[in-house]
């Protein structure tokens, strides 16, 4: 069983929402370290700006440290470090009187990127109110990460047809 507990803000100033989170977590179990439950603390700082019209930017930047760590949870298939960053910049503009989305997002793991990361632009359209399709590609950047490395060779081009009833 996994506890959490945690806390969120977020505040408006005009075209801006500042986000803040911070949780932690109890009970996380891992193949390589069977014998103990460990916990961990996240924390989240991120903002959206809208002021662009039918445009919106987001980017966050967050640290997941855990309490107890040992090393034995670097190795396969666990791939954890005691500290690890991510950051994401989330980009979303409607064309065409809001029928056409595009959404452009990044991913960086590390404090710089070096441990990997994901890239993924899909484009949807509207056919009618309740029928949409939906294109993109995904890319996975390896870095030193070998979680990311064992993903490389994964990238992806998606379509999806989507009817709402």
């Amino acid at each position: 069983r996994l506890t959490m507990s945690g806390i969120a803000l977020s505040i408006n100033s005009g075209n801006y929402i500042w986000k803040l989170e911070a949780a932690n977590f109890w009970g996380i179990e891992f193949n390589n370290v069977k014998e103990k439950k460990f916990t961990a603390t996240e924390i989240l700082i991120g903002t959206e700006y809208s002021g662009w019209s039918d445009t919106s930017l987001i980017i966050e930047s967050g640290v997941k440290h855990f309490n107890d760590f040992d090393p034995r949870l670097e190795a396969e298939p666990d791939y954890q470090q005691e500290d690890r960053i991510a950051t994401t910049v989330n980009f979303m503009q409607d064309y065409y009187n809001q029928t056409l989305h595009l959404q452009m997002l990044g991913t960086m793991i590390g404090e710089w990127g070096d441990d990997g990361g994901l890239n993924r632009v899909s484009l949807e359209y509207d056919l009618m109110d309740a029928f949409s399709i939906k294109g993109g590609v995904m890319i996975y950047q390896s870095g030193d990460s070998l979680f990311f490395q064992s993903l490389n060779d994964n990238d992806r081009i998606f379509f999806e047809a989507r009817f709402s009833f």
